[in-house]
């Protein structure tokens, strides 16, 4: 989903080289910045607001989007069941995993599972119904097996459990909207060739596109493919493999990784029964978890063709029986026509399934820990290094995430004068 998102709860920050990527969400109170910079480049479109299919109901999403318009279409007996758990929480006197204490006692939310602090604060009917199936279809993971802290990595929420019982109580919360925005062109690689197209016209700077066959470290100064000589470094990618060139370590760690699967797919708009932005599929029998409808949320009403992607977990695909991209491909015909999105498969035509294998960090204790092993050993032996992307911090790499770092390094080049 390449939804962008300028707004945020956190307080604003005007210094950008405070911002740290090993503090959870620290980018949100940059949120403004990198709004304004990805505006000086490309036009975006405000998206409608999210919605999510569970138990055949499209309703406003809850999942990224503060929305509990859901509720209401819940049956009595479930409604009466949240609320009696949710007073239950209220009730107690233990408060040390109150959803309001993340920020502030992260440790104790990387300490506890996902799942603990979720049943503290959601109660178990909530828990089951919506957070669990989030986990399983987007990381293919227990609950269980993620810290609290990273529950954003699975999509999933947290709330208070005031919020909740007020929304169930009231049908309204005081929590701000949730607002998206998307490329008003339709893809957000207008962003990417508009800042090529800035580069192209830097006299600073001179692009090499060769692979890093060799990096070495010798006298304070990093030598780069026998080519370049600096003592500053950035590095966007694995810490392992540039440990592996530094010094010839090989690394023993075993990380737990994510999979993705994404389908491409064209509907004529005039066959369209559902026009939505982004839809989240809740529903436990099918392993397709998010649909997209670029043209929609980029604004465009007149194109003949809307262009959808949609996304899996690979690992959940084919745990599910959908181990072929025929099968794949099946199932996609067969989400749009029976939620009547279509009324026939002829009017959809899939261009392309693509699965990218472990090309996500699971949020997990476990892959924490190795990152932080490897961190500690670069930033402590090599201080010339700057690491960005996935380098940066455990699991900061969210598109805010890496515009702010690259203008992190953007003004601490100016600041130090490097030509």
């Amino acid at each position: 989903m390449n939804y962008l998102e300028f707004s945020t709860f956190n307080e604003r920050k005007e210094n950008i080289l405070e911002y740290n990527p090993n503090i959870r969400n620290h980018v949100g109170h940059f949120c403004h910045l990198v709004g304004a910079y990805v505006k000086s480049h490309i036009k975006v479109h405000k998206a409608s607001i999210p919605q999510m299919l569970l138990n055949g109901n499209i309703v406003a999403d809850i999942v990224m989007s503060n929305q509990f318009d859901f509720l209401g279409s819940l049956s009595p007996d479930t409604k009466m069941r949240i609320k009696e758990e949710l007073r239950s929480i209220l009730s107690g006197s233990d408060r040390h995993l109150h959803a309001s204490n993340k920020t502030k006692e992260a440790n104790r939310f990387v300490e506890h599972t996902y799942e603990e602090v979720s049943l503290a604060n959601h109660g178990k009917t909530f828990h089951n119904l919506i957070v669990e199936p989030i986990c399983k279809k987007i990381l293919n993971l227990s609950s269980s097996s993620i810290p609290a802290l990273f529950h954003r990595v699975a999509w999933a929420p947290l709330f208070y459990p005031e919020t909740l019982l007020e929304a169930l109580e009231t049908g309204k919360t005081n929590l701000q909207e949730t607002v998206f925005y998307f490329p008003a062109e339709g893809s957000l690689g207008d962003f990417i060739d508009s800042l090529e197209n800035s580069f192209a016209g830097c006299s600073r700077l001179e692009v090499f596109r060769d692979k890093t066959s060799s990096l070495v470290y010798r006298d304070g100064n990093f030598i780069w493919n026998n080519k370049i000589e600096a003592e500053r470094l950035v590095w966007t990618g694995d810490q392992a493999q540039l440990l592996g060139m530094l010094e010839n370590y090989t690394d023993q760690h075993a990380y737990q990784k994510a999979s993705i699967s994404l389908g491409f797919c064209t509907v004529e708009t005039s066959k369209l029964h559902k026009q939505f932005s982004t839809l989240y599929i809740l529903n436990t029998n099918n392993p397709l978890y998010r649909i997209t409808n670029q043209t929609f949320s980029a604004g465009k009403r007149d194109d003949d063709l809307s262009l959808f992607n949609v996304e899996f977990n690979s690992d959940n695909l084919i745990a599910s029986g959908f181990d072929t991209d025929e099968k794949v491909r099946d199932l996609v015909l067969k989400t749009f026509v029976e939620n009547n999105f279509i009324s026939d498969k002829t009017s959809l035509k899939i261009l392309e399934i693509k699965h990218l294998k472990n090309v996500l960090n699971a949020p997990t204790n476990h892959n924490l820990s190795n990152f932080n092993e490897l961190h500690q050993k670069l930033t402590k032996n090599y201080p010339g290094i700057n690491l960005i992307g996935s380098a940066s911090g455990f699991v900061s790499t969210s598109f805010n995430d890496h515009v702010v770092q690259g203008l992190k390094i953007g003004n601490l080049f100016k600041r130090d004068k490097i030509s």
